[in-house]
């Protein structure tokens, strides 16, 4: 700065001026330099206490890290603000909560489906804040295979268990019967109605573990993109019926969407342009005991009857591998036909 005032003839404090700084902080640094210190200091008052980095690390890693928050930061700060301050500390612990996330995202499975109609998954949301409704209820229902979104039910109020069900005997009835339904242990979505229909057309249940949403990770991957498309749409529905309407927009749009999983291809596309797999009712019977045989197999070998939804899920994912209908995936790599472990995508 001061080459240039002087080759220049132009005064310092109008050099600063044109580089957006400030003269005092300017001359602050230019005081500390003739010191001999640094002349841009952290912010806050220096510590006074050298920091364990390693015991603060430990105390990181022993924190409950959540998707977006950490808990007990503010204990952990108390103990250390002698040694670190808090911008310090906040990017320590986002660092350590993001490598949190990756290794259980290491240790999480993807099944890769190979076949239409193979598994359908269905999930309930509830869309609020749209001008022309205080809140939308959707139950979407997705083939897994493909990504294809299915007309949605949608409405204002809470379906009984009997609309659920008629909702998936007219999409059996127009698009066909899958040999999978993932589904979670919402009440609606077990209710008897329900229940009644997929014994009707012989489809398979396959219920998520208690809290694990990841189970049925594809359809809650769905609804979360249902409510980005509404809430960008929703300004032009003014009625109640246009929203329900604009949720059946959203199905289409979305399976017109070119997706990289699908290799470029839409969900539409993916859908009605591949094979679909059919199962007569004699072959979906015949899975059905041997995933019924093999999970009891499992419960006698546990001892456990408890784990029986457990070896329900095992089974029916068996099945699937040894007759070549998925692939699972896991941080880059395919798993034998016979994992250990119990997640399943």
């Amino acid at each position: 700065m001061e080459r240039l005032s002087g080759t220049y003839s132009i005064p310092q404090i109008r050099l600063v001026e044109q580089m957006g700084l400030s003269y005092d902080s300017f001359m602050r640094w230019k005081r500390r330099i003739r010191v001999g210190k640094e002349p841009v200091c952290r912010p806050g008052p220096g510590k006074v206490q050298c920091i364990d980095l390693g015991g603060l690390r430990q105390d990181i890693a022993k924190l409950r890290h959540a998707v977006k928050r950490t808990h007990e930061t503010g204990t952990l700060y108390r103990n250390y603000h002698l040694q670190v301050s808090r911008r310090e500390l906040n990017a320590m612990i986002i660092q350590a909560r993001r490598e949190h996330r990756q290794k259980l995202a290491a240790r999480r499975h993807r099944i890769l489906w190979h076949h239409p109609d193979l598994a359908w998954a269905i999930d309930g949301s509830r869309i609020a804040g749209a001008p022309a409704c205080s809140k939308l209820l959707m139950y979407n229902v997705q083939d897994l295979g493909s990504l294809y979104k299915f007309p949605p039910a949608a409405g204002l109020q809470i379906p009984c268990g009997e609309e659920v069900a008629g909702h998936l005997a007219r999409l059996f009835g127009e698009f066909g019967v899958p040999l999978f339904l993932k589904r979670d242990n919402e009440g609606i979505l077990n209710h008897a109605a329900v229940n009644a229909v997929l014994e009707d057309h012989m489809v398979i249940p396959l219920n998520s573990p208690c809290r694990y949403a990841q189970y049925n990770g594809a359809i809650e991957h769905t609804q979360g993109e249902f409510k980005s498309y509404l809430k960008g749409w929703s300004w032009k529905a003014r009625s109640e019926q246009a929203m329900e309407l604009l949720a059946e927009l959203g199905a289409h749009d979305l399976n017109h969407k070119s997706r990289r999983c699908l290799k470029g291809q839409n969900s539409c596309r993916a859908y009605f342009g591949s094979p679909r797999i059919t199962f007569d009712r004699r072959k979906r019977r015949e899975v059905f005991l041997w995933i019924k045989q093999t999970a009891f197999d499992m419960l006698e070998k546990l001892g456990d009857d408890g784990l029986y939804m457990t070896a329900w899920r095992i089974a029916a994912r068996t099945w699937l591998q040894k007759n070549g209908y998925i692939t699972v995936i896991r941080a880059g790599k395919v798993l034998p036909y016979y994992p250990s472990d119990f997640c399943h995508n």
